[in-house]
């Protein structure tokens, strides 16, 4: 199988997280950088991370455009480009003190960086 894309040196600590398709069905490629190590000791995902983390999202179409999120608390373990300015991540699972709980486990980011939505 012939590679997409070849991740640059600088981005080598990286690890590769999930592959999936943005609203144009281009292939969208997440990466982490930093232990994932939960708050929690669960067998599913939990939201929050012991540790500030590192993400890469790389969109491969004609143009190859990359997304990071630097420094966050959160454990997301699927990303995808929205649309044209906006970027979903979100969590599997993740539980609250309550028990388990599927709502709000995701973020929508723009551009910049800021969330604009939680879901």
């Amino acid at each position: 199988m012939k590679s997409l894309y070849d991740l640059p040196k600088k981005y080598e600590e990286y690890s590769y997280l999930n592959c999936s398709f943005d609203y144009q069905g281009n292939p969208n490629i997440l990466f982490v950088k930093g232990d994932r190590k939960q708050l929690e000791e669960f067998e599913l995902p939990v939201l929050l991370s012991e540790i500030k983390l590192d993400y890469l999202l790389i969109i491969v179409s004609q143009d190859i455009e990359v997304f990071q999120l630097t420094n966050i608390y959160e454990n997301f373990d699927f990303a995808m480009k929205a649309d044209e300015n906006n970027f979903l991540f979100a969590c599997s699972y993740f539980s609250d003190e309550e028990g388990w709980d599927y709502r709000k486990n995701c973020k929508i980011y723009n551009g910049t960086n800021q969330v604009i939505a939680v879901l």
